[in-house]
């Protein structure tokens, strides 16, 4: 969904999160001032979009380390939410039973159980 990003001291592997509305501070405004930077469309969302488009890919191809993709809905906020007008993606996964992959799990685990990994998400893949 599109949001105003408060702050986190915590650092992705990408760096700094990058806030999905522009002006900084806009958290804290009026729902009617947030509802000017909307964005009808997650197109441009890259974080999104990506995150959608792998799990379709991956569903498709009946990939069984992640989960399926049962529905998706694109939709707008309400006026009682984050950025009134802005995109919203709701997608409904199947349950996926067995460990999570986490960066954690993934790092800490052999490297042959690593590349164990790599392998199955590159067979899904192609």
């Amino acid at each position: 969904m599109q949001f105003v990003l408060l702050f986190r001291s915590k650092k992705t592997s990408k760096g700094l999160q990058i806030p999905r509305i522009p002006c900084e501070g806009s958290e804290y405004q009026p729902a009617d001032m947030r509802a000017r930077q909307a964005s009808t469309s997650y197109e441009d969302d890259f974080d999104i979009k990506s995150q959608v488009y792998v799990l379709e890919i991956l569903t498709n191809h009946g990939c069984k380390s992640t989960p399926g993709i049962l529905a998706r809905k694109e939709d707008l906020q309400k006026k009682t939410d984050l950025v009134p007008g802005g995109y919203i993606v709701y997608v409904l996964m199947q349950y996926l039973l067995g460990i999570q992959l986490s960066e954690e799990f993934f790092w800490n685990s052999e490297y042959s159980v690593r590349e164990e990994i790599r392998q199955a998400f590159k067979a899904a893949w192609l």
